[in-house]
């Protein structure tokens, strides 16, 4: 019996270890930023993830395939086309801590680069941008489309 109970014990802290340390491909696919002004789709390239964004929201007579990457701190980079242009970059899954990492997002709306931490919490994707500091960073609550 109590052997029985012990390899019980031990199957549950096993299977529960796995669901803790979550899906590493679980943000793969669209995410509406949080303004609602632009979604990103994000895939898994040679073991890393990446986002580009694959919508933006416009105005009046604009055009989203003519919106352009103009606050780019780099001015030969500000004729870039915004749709297609791939915003994270280098991310890896940490199964420890249940989060992706390493890696960097670009802000095209003040044309900067920061240092990237995203994890998933009730379904959002939280997505943490930081230079140096994690702590110091601000976080964007990232959904799936409806």
């Amino acid at each position: 019996m109590i052997k029985l109970l012990s390899r019980t014990l031990l199957l549950l802290v096993v299977l529960s270890s796995k669901t803790l340390a979550g899906n590493p491909d679980a943000i793969l696919g669209d995410w509406i930023v949080e303004d609602n002004n632009s979604k990103v789709t994000i895939t898994k390239v040679d073991g890393k993830y990446e986002g580009k964004i694959t919508w933006i929201r416009t105005t009046g007579s604009e055009n989203s395939d003519t919106k352009l990457d103009s606050k780019n701190e780099q001015s030969t980079l500000r004729s870039r086309k915004l749709i297609g242009l791939i915003v994270i970059k280098d991310m890896t899954y940490n199964a420890s801590a249940d989060c992706w990492q390493g890696g960097t997002i670009y802000a095209y709306d003040d044309g900067k680069e920061y240092e990237c931490k995203m994890w998933i919490k009730n379904g959002a994707l939280i997505v943490r941008g930081f230079v140096k500091v994690s702590i110091l960073g601000s976080n964007q609550v990232w959904t799936r489309p409806k």
